[in-house]
């Protein structure tokens, strides 16, 4: 952590942390669903996808920095498409593995993903500029990778 007042982030760090979650989950959510469901190590993709993507009303809610109006619009509107998802009542999925990667996948399978992975492409485009933003800071950190922790 880079806060300066013992281990407490600035409330431009706690931004800049916040979109890089909140970009690295439109990115899971532009793959397609056996991969989304490996990469969350098989438990309860969908509604640990929603989740992650919630943060994006933290940047808005909050200090948006360099997000445009537009940007901001464009993130709303895509967390109101997804707060229609049917995932939410997902939570811990039980079972064996098999059980549960049937499950995930039947999950990121559903109809209701398709659009959202066009719609997360498609915001992904239009925060281009937040994004360059975004690497240029932890650049700025010596943190290209957006992870400022030892």
């Amino acid at each position: 952590m880079t806060g300066q007042d013992e281990g407490r982030m600035t409330t431009r760090e706690s931004f800049e942390q916040a979109y890089k979650g909140f970009h690295d989950a439109l990115e899971v959510l532009t793959w397609e669903p056996a991969l989304q469901v490996l990469a969350n190590g098989n438990y309860n993709t969908a509604f640990e996808l929603i989740f992650d993507v919630t943060v994006g009303r933290y940047m808005v809610e909050a200090s948006a920095y360099y997000l445009t109006t537009e940007q901001v619009a464009a993130i709303r509107g895509f967390l109101r498409d997804v707060d229609k998802l049917p995932f939410r009542s997902h939570a811990g999925r039980q079972g064996n593995d098999d059980d549960r990667l049937e499950a995930n996948l039947t999950d990121m399978l559903h109809a209701d993903w398709v659009s959202i992975r066009v719609k997360a492409r498609q915001l992904i485009a239009i925060l281009a500029t937040a994004t360059a933003s975004n690497k240029a800071y932890f650049a700025s950190l010596g943190a290209p990778d957006g992870r400022t922790d030892p």
